[in-house]
């Protein structure tokens, strides 16, 4: 088994490939969990859990790296062979709006440093999957790994980088991003807001599987996609458990009047009339929720 010397804890998921295809490690892939856990409990979702998927390496909010996954095996994390046959993938807890605590971007910052050291290469991140710093996004339609991490991708190859040249450590770690627009338009940074406070177990920044014949209803909505399956969006089960109706995943005349209501002391809405119009104050008044970190 090859291991960092800095993970604490390793519980070894069959969520994996063995070996890495002839291919050496020239690249790590930082994710983020779309959780505020801890390294160990990422590493035992993954040991537990029937979906295809695993890292590494987790580290949690806490700065606590696990193992999920031998470096000598590939990690099924990226949704690309290519890219985690020659990467080290490492999953990292986080907070609001996907910003990492000061104890993960460190934990973060150490680990990339010591793999770097034994592999032998520096990081480097231009954007594409050429660099050695890579992003799920890249090789996925997915947000992950998110909207921190992403801004920070540059920074963080410059601060590995310095450390290798014997820079002290730690790090300063970056500043959360900023908050949302309030538009009044259900937009993808609204949803993966909305994702996150929910603790839905993916944060794509969509809503899917609306009902067609419920589009009229949605001219706020411009993250929301329709057909007709009515399969639903489990981002809308969540919040309809929130504010009490049922939670079906459908957002239609009900769901919608409950958040009107929900929202009618603040956002000075008078009708409760089933949809979301453009620039909807209904909309407005739940970014301005969302940015105190409630709902």
């Amino acid at each position: 088994m090859t291991r960092s010397s800095l993970c604490t804890y390793t519980r070894i998921t069959s969520n994996r490939s063995r070996g890495r295809g002839g291919n050496r490690v020239c690249k790590i892939t930082p994710h983020y969990m779309c959780a505020a856990w801890s390294g160990k409990q990422c590493a035992d979702y993954f040991a537990s859990t029937a979906r295809q998927a695993s890292s590494n390496y987790c580290i949690g909010v806490n700065g606590d790296i696990a193992m999920s996954v031998d470096e000598d095996d590939r990690a099924w994390t990226s949704a690309s062979g290519w890219n985690d046959r020659q990467a080290i993938t490492i999953e990292c807890g986080n907070i609001a709006r996907g910003a990492l605590t000061e104890a993960t971007w460190n934990a973060l910052v150490a680990l990339c440093v010591d793999i770097c050291r034994r592999y032998g290469f520096r990081l480097s991140y231009d954007g594409t999957r050429n660099g050695s710093l890579t992003e799920h996004r890249m090789f996925a339609s997915t947000d992950c790994p998110g909207p921190y991490l992403h801004a920070n991708m540059a920074h963080l190859a410059e601060v590995v980088n310095a450390q290798l040249d014997g820079a002290d450590a730690p790090s300063a770690t970056p500043a959360s991003p900023t908050q949302l627009v309030v538009d009044g338009y259900w937009g993808r940074e609204t949803t993966l807001r909305l994702q996150e406070l929910l603790g839905c177990p993916y944060r794509d920044g969509v809503i899917s599987y609306q009902w067609a014949g419920d589009a009229w209803r949605h001219e706020a909505c411009t993250s929301f996609q329709h057909d007709s399956s009515g399969e639903g969006s489990v981002t809308i089960a969540r919040l309809q458990q929130r504010i009490g109706v049922t939670a079906d995943g459908l957002c239609g005349k009900d769901t919608i009047n409950a958040l009107i209501k929900r929202y009618q002391p603040v956002s000075g809405a008078t009708v409760l009339d089933g949809k979301l119009d453009a620039g909807s104050i209904t909309v407005k008044a739940m970014q301005r929720a969302i940015n105190r970190g409630e709902l």
